[in-house]
């Protein structure tokens, strides 16, 4: 379960993003929509720990992620959180499978060859492995952002904008992926949107207001 409470961020003397109350349940989908401007990404870089509110209080399975820091901070995230940024960031040096084990390494785990297998071939990705992220499509490569984002079986998966761009065909097929993957991780999913295509998809609904 998520928890927010009276969290405040900051950016100098600017108040960027207001949040008095926020509840995700275990295996809960929340939509938070807003125009650019409204703090959107901001809360998801907030959930996943890699900004610190200002005030307030953040806690994912009862952990207060302002009272983690550094290297503690890094493997919580890294076994707790998994992230799919409209940026996707792979490392285009690696193939889908170092990408995958550099994930695990990170998060301070063992390499798990079955779970990276697994994954992979439960999106489509069997035949991939040892492609580099250059030689994917791109749906390809949202694919192993996603597989990136629950190799580690979070209990909270974020999302920012996951179907900008796409038609209705291809947005419906990136929205059913998410589900699934939270589905079968028994994760909280939280997706950061100005798609309105899918809000009637979601269990609750958190509307951002620009901070004046």
């Amino acid at each position: 379960m998520i928890e927010i409470h009276d969290m405040e961020q900051r950016y100098q003397q600017r108040v960027v993003l207001r949040v008095a109350s926020l509840r995700v349940p275990k295996t809960g989908r929340t939509i938070v929509m807003g125009r650019s401007g409204s703090g959107k990404s901001t809360l998801l870089h907030a959930l996943a720990g890699i900004l610190r509110p200002t005030s307030g209080s953040i806690a994912i399975e009862g952990t207060l992620l302002q009272t983690l820091s550094g290297a503690a901070l890094d493997r919580f995230r890294g076994r707790n959180i998994g992230i799919v940024l409209q940026r996707l960031h792979l490392i285009r040096a690696l193939s889908v499978r170092d990408n995958l084990r550099l994930a695990q390494h990170l998060a301070g785990l063992a390499p798990d060859e079955a779970r990276i297998e697994q994954v992979l071939a439960g999106l489509g990705l069997a035949q991939r492995l040892e492609a580099k992220p250059h030689e994917l499509s791109y749906g390809q490569q949202q694919r192993v952002a996603i597989a990136r984002a629950v190799i580690n079986r979070p209990k909270l998966i974020l999302a920012d904008e996951p179907t900008s761009n796409l038609d209705d065909d291809n947005c419906a097929e990136a929205i059913k992926l998410l589900f699934d993957q939270a589905r079968d991780c028994g994760a909280a999913l939280v997706v950061a949107t100005h798609d309105s295509r899918i809000r009637p998809l979601f269990d609750q609904e958190l509307v951002l207001e620009a901070c004046a």
